[in-house]
């Protein structure tokens, strides 16, 4: 869609290891907050500041900050 001039925001929500940012070329970003759905209702409304521009014109990356497990990933992952 951005190769024909559409706004494209791609989001990197994978949990088990998010790296779209080296598909698209971009370094690695710094985690940021992560949404807890056990503390809060709804998930925040996403920050536009917060994209990360990209080689391809019109696309950009959210990066969602879920490098590392969960808390609940770690747990089970300690006990096995």
């Amino acid at each position: 869609l951005a190769s024909i001039g559409r706004q494209v925001v791609l989001a990197d929500a994978d949990a088990a290891g998010a790296n779209l940012h080296t598909i698209v070329g971009v370094p690695r970003p710094p985690s940021g907050r992560r949404w807890d759905p056990l503390a809060e209702e709804e998930p925040p409304a996403l920050d536009t500041s917060r994209l990360i521009e990209t080689p391809v014109p019109g696309l950009k990356l959210h990066h969602a900050g879920l490098d590392e497990a969960a808390a609940g990933e770690r747990h089970r992952t300690r006990r096995a």
